[in-house]
């Protein structure tokens, strides 16, 4: 008997002490994290929904589809950094309200049989975006006015330039690209990446989110779907949003092929639109000061090479003493970039490392503005640790580059 008591109490005694020892540490707060969290994108495996109305009260609703497949990681996912920047390209274009829809799978075992059952439920969640003068008025360098043309030197005579040309070095998803497409209507948005997220993700989303370029009625219309085939083999799948363009375009940074071929794509273009010009002058359109300006929009400098360039959130791969990408973007940059080209640099501080890459791009390039993250989503952001930042920056002139060797 007594040993059966020794045994009771040597089998009870563990359970005791496990419970007065973990019961603390359950009730514990969570160690803050180092790490930035994932602030609008709650998921790499489902459609992600960005919705807005246009300049003209359009509506407009994207959906981005992504992966999360070794293959295409981290190019086939959508991160924060793609949603920021799509927010102050709409606060660019005076739009005040954006809708993300969000999709989370939930495990429902509540059913009649007892059996688990996945549902997918969509979140909308409306944003509002502040006005791009409030998000410069506090800046110490605001916008420049140029004298001549009284407007916002390079907001309305680039960013805002229904002929001006767009690339995005990077893209992934492409749902930045899109977003300017849309809600800015440049002449074109050229969407790069790797071939393999260009072939199994972004090229899908394009089709997704655009129509295909309208093809003329009348004795021309064979003809057209002739030119219209061959471009699309020759470039890839190219699509209309409005009056954009939009091409989705494989390039794999410091490649001279793949670089050679995504300015010859522009300079097509850009050949293209001063045919255009010519044809519209002779006609007498437009008149005066404007028929000067189009002749002279598109110099030698610029033929075949965009007037923005997008980049956003691609230094995450970086570590001290690893290979670096940097070098290599650095160099697409350069060559893919004319003398008032406008870098919109959309950053993630995730180690000291990620300094590096703006150090690089400053090396050839002006700041003109520099939003923090909070200021473009105070609801979300303003009291978190984010570590994102959107910077505005412009090709050094040649009278500063020499001061600086100098």
């Amino acid at each position: 008997m007594a040993n059966r008591i020794t045994r009771r109490a040597t089998v009870a005694r563990p359970i005791v002490t496990t419970t007065t020892t973990h019961l603390p540490q359950r009730r514990r707060p969570p160690p803050p994290t180092i790490a930035p969290a994932t602030f609008f994108v709650t998921s790499a495996d489902h459609e992600f929904g960005y919705e807005f109305h246009g300049r003209h009260g359009t509506p407009c609703r994207l959906v981005i589809r992504q992966t999360s497949h070794e293959e295409t990681w981290p190019g086939g996912a959508l991160w924060d950094l793609g949603v920021l920047l799509s927010h102050v390209l709409l606060a660019m274009a005076g739009i005040s309200t954006a809708t993300t829809v969000t999709t989370t799978t939930i495990d429902d075992r509540h059913n009649s049989n007892n059996n688990s059952n996945n549902i997918d439920k969509k979140r909308h969640q409306q944003h509002v975006i502040p006005s791009w003068d409030s998000l410069t008025q506090n800046h110490p360098n605001p916008p420049p006015v140029d004298s001549v043309n009284n407007t916002d030197d390079w907001l309305h005579s680039i960013l805002l330039s229904p002929r001006s040309t767009w690339l995005e070095l990077g893209c992934g998803v492409g749902l930045t690209g899109l977003v300017a497409a849309a809600a800015l209507r440049p002449a074109l948005v050229v969407l790069t990446d790797l071939s393999v997220v260009i072939d199994q993700v972004t090229r899908l989303n394009v089709e997704e989110n655009t129509t295909k370029a309208a093809i003329k009625k009348g004795g021309k219309q064979k003809h057209n779907q002739q030119q219209q085939q061959q471009q699309q083999q020759r470039h890839g799948n190219k699509r209309m949003l409005g009056p954009t363009n939009v091409v989705a375009h494989p390039l794999c940074w410091g490649n001279e092929e793949d670089q050679v071929a995504v300015q010859g794509l522009i300079q097509e273009f850009h050949q293209l639109q001063q045919k255009q010009q010519q044809g519209s002058i002779r006609k007498g359109k437009p008149k005066g000061a404007n028929a000067t300006k189009a002749a002279t929009t598109n110099t030698t400098n610029t033929i075949g090479k965009p007037d923005v360039i997008l980049i956003g959130d691609v230094a995450y791969q970086h570590k001290p003493g690893a290979p670096s990408h940097f070098e290599a973007l650095h160099q697409t940059l350069r060559q893919l970039s004319h003398d008032d080209t406008i870098l919109i640099f959309g950053t993630r501080i995730r180690m000291p490392a990620s300094h590096d890459l703006l150090a690089l791009f400053r090396q050839d390039m002006e700041p003109l503005l520099q939003l923090p993250a909070d200021s473009v989503e105070p609801r979300w952001l303003g009291n978190v640790k984010h570590n994102m930042t959107i910077h505005f920056l412009r090709r050094k002139t040649e009278s500063d580059r020499s001061s600086e060797e100098g």
